[in-house]
């Protein structure tokens, strides 16, 4: 097949793309959901949370966890798949690759925030031996998050035009 003949941009390429439209949007709840917790913690982090509370939050970043590992995959088998379709000359098309590589940059970054929002609710349990470094994640949190919020606002942007 010569490169002419070559399709720039299939239809799977398209279908490709709405799926890492769709992780960026998972990305971007759960930011949203992060901020919710972390914000409710900024009201009760001298008192501590009670056990109904370390419950409900840590049920909530296991199942953070586990959509997260949803969307690596997701990222992982698209990027894989355009990386085969362009050895296999299905097409030219590298942008699945190159935002998947974004997309999975962005999804590292909200890792970071569960990790940290996961050892602030840790910290805060009743009789906890972790040393307390609540004020630093919280401000750590605060500033990454408005961050990468922009950053997956940018990258939806940006994927909207091609």
């Amino acid at each position: 097949m010569s490169n002419s003949e070559i399709p720039d941009q299939s239809e799977s390429t398209s279908s490709k793309l709405r799926v890492l439209q769709d992780v960026l949007i998972g990305q971007n709840e759960d930011v949203t959901l992060l901020c919710s917790v972390i914000e409710y913690i900024k009201c009760n982090k001298e008192t501590g949370l009670d056990e109904q509370d370390i419950t409900k939050y840590s049920n909530q970043i296991s199942n953070l966890k586990l959509r997260q590992r949803a969307r690596y995959e997701a990222i992982d088998t698209k990027i894989n798949e355009n990386i085969r379709d362009i050895k296999r000359e299905k097409t030219r098309d590298s942008n699945v690759l190159e935002y998947g590589k974004e997309v999975r940059k962005l999804e590292s970054g909200l890792r970071t925030l569960i990790l940290f929002t996961g050892d602030v609710v840790n910290m805060l349990r009743k009789n906890s031996t972790v040393i307390n470094r609540v004020d630093d994640r919280i401000y750590y949190f605060d500033k990454r998050s408005a961050i990468l919020e922009q950053e997956i606002y940018s990258l939806q942007q940006k994927m909207a035009i091609n």
